[in-house]
C-alpha cells in the first residue's frame, strides 16, 4: 500500500462557491513532498488521475472530503475515479480520525480534562507533534493563492511553495 498526504490550495471560497477552483496541490509520500500548479505543463490533473488509478494507493488529509470536491469540480473527469476511492476505504481523513478516537478514548468531541480541543491542522500538529506550523498559515499567503492561478508551481514565490507544502509533510 502506497499513502500519499494532499492538500489543495484554491480560490478564495464564497457563498456562491463552496468548492473552489484547485490552484496547486501539494503531495507527500514518506520523505518526500512536492507542489504542483493548475498549469498545464505542471500536470496536475493527470497526476492526480494517475495517482487515484493506481490499485494500492491510498490518499489522506486534514479534511480531505473538501479537497477532493474542490478537485472534483476543477477536473469533472475525475469524479468517477474519486467516488472509487471512497467505496475502495482508500480514503483517510486525519480531521475525522482525530474527532473519532477523542469520541472513543473519553467521550467527548469537545474538551479534554477541562482543555478545549483544537481540531484544525496547527492545533493538531502541536497537540499531537508538538510541531507549530509557521506563523504564515494563519497570515495573508493562504488567501493570495488566486495570484499563482495559471502559473507553474516552479515559478512560485518561495511563501506560496512552503505554505501549501507544509500542510502535506505534517
Amino acid at each position: 500500500m502506497t499513502l500519499t498526504i494532499i492538500d489543495v490550495e484554491t480560490l478564495p471560497i464564497t457563498a456562491s462557491n463552496l468548492a473552489p477552483r484547485v490552484i496547486c496541490c501539494s503531495f507527500a509520500e514518506g520523505q518526500d513532498s512536492w507542489v504542483l500548479g493548475n498549469h498545464p505543463s505542471d500536470g496536475l490533473g493527470t497526476t492526480l488521475r494517475d495517482l487515484f488509478m493506481h490499485a494500492s494507493g491510498h490518499i489522506a488529509g486534514h479534511n480531505i472530503a473538501y479537497d477532493l470536491m474542490c478537485i472534483a469540480r476543477t477536473w469533472p473527469d475525475l469524479k468517477p475515479w474519486i467516488w472509487r476511492l471512497f467505496e475502495e476505504k482508500r480514503v483517510h481523513d486525519t480531521l475525522v480520525r482525530e474527532k473519532l478516537l477523542h469520541l472513543a478514548t473519553h467521550g467527548n468531541l469537545d474538551s479534554l480534562a477541562g482543555k478545549q480541543i483544537r481540531y484544525s491542522l496547527a492545533g493538531i500538529a502541536e497537540d499531537r507533534l508538538g510541531e507549530a506550523l509557521s506563523e504564515d498559515k494563519q497570515g495573508t499567503v493562504r488567501v493570495r493563492y488566486g495570484e499563482m492561478d495559471g502559473r507553474r508551481a516552479s515559478d512560485y514565490p518561495q511563501e506560496f511553495l512552503e505554505y501549501s507544502r507544509q500542510d502535506a509533510d505534517i
